[in-house]
């Protein structure tokens, strides 16, 4: 049966689902409370690129209450997103080599099976390109012996076909693939802390705060007296008897400090003054 190839996006977002899943589980030492709150809920059947692992639909919901995974589903899930991952990175791989070799094989047939001799290949490509001759060459003899000497000496030799060459290419190119997914999958697993431990102090604050925040938005005036209780209560019976204060004490008594400073001889004759002429 033919693999089928999903889109890059969702591999990935599966691939870190999965890895998301597997590290509450097995390499955070969490609460069950925080690691229900924390994992994903799913609530369908199992999907088809879980299936294309060979698992059958009884193993997707037997590991599932009421849509929280526990550890095997999370292992279950996992391994099935590599698998898809590891499909995928063999298509790409498959779609840059083959592509190659059949344009080769077009043009110049195999030269190990097609051609006796490296002259007999030479000869085809001459009655291929006609009497053309590269800007780089003086003629096409020259060109000929430009391009043998550019080719790899194991085919020049001999030793190796086109198809070998571009075989070995082939696999270079997938190990290289494999390397790429590794250090991916390595960065996953490095950063997922990181987000798990940032998402949790977000978290924690969200649940201290927010009812509080939320009624302070609706009703700022209930919600600071209501806080602050008997406390608010003498806030306002203090500020009513600091008004009588200021009313009654401060105001004028600022109103004779400023006329003493603004001119103390003159205060002081105009206070005598009074005294005297109240007294007489």
């Amino acid at each position: 049966m033919e693999t089928t190839i999903y889109s890059l996006l969702n591999v990935l977002w599966w691939n870190l689902t999965g890895q998301y899943m597997y590290y509450l589980h097995f390499s955070l030492s969490l609460s069950p409370f925080w690691t229900r709150m924390l994992l994903p809920r799913f609530w369908t059947g199992p999907p088809q690129w879980w299936l294309d692992s060979g698992y059958r639909p009884e193993q997707w919901t037997a590991n599932l209450t009421s849509g929280i995974p526990n550890h095997y589903f999370a292992s279950y899930y996992r391994s099935a997103a590599r698998a898809r991952f590891q499909d995928w990175i063999e298509n790409a791989a498959d779609r840059i080599a083959t592509p190659l070799v059949n344009v080769v094989a077009t043009l110049l047939g195999y030269l190990y099976h097609g051609y006796p001799t490296f002259s007999a290949w030479l000869i085809a490509i001459r009655g291929r390109v006609g009497a053309w001759v590269p800007s780089w060459a003086d003629h096409l003899a020259h060109a000929a012996v430009r391009l043998f000497d550019w080719l790899p000496s194991d085919i020049t030799a001999g030793v190796v076909s086109f198809y070998d060459k571009f075989v070995a290419w082939y696999e270079v190119t997938k190990s290289w693939a494999r390397v790429q997914y590794d250090t991916a999958r390595n960065w996953v697993a490095n950063i997922a802390p990181w987000l798990i431990a940032g998402y949790s102090t977000v978290r924690t604050w969200y649940d201290l705060v927010s009812t509080w925040v939320t009624n302070f938005k609706n009703n700022p005036y209930g919600t600071v007296a209501g806080f602050l209780g008997y406390a608010w209560t003498a806030l306002e019976g203090m500020y009513w008897d600091l008004s009588v204060f200021m009313n009654t004490v401060w105001v004028p008594f600022k109103i004779t400090l400023h006329d003493f400073l603004a001119d103390p001889p003159g205060w002081m004759y105009d206070k005598v003054e009074d005294e005297l002429c109240r007294r007489w």
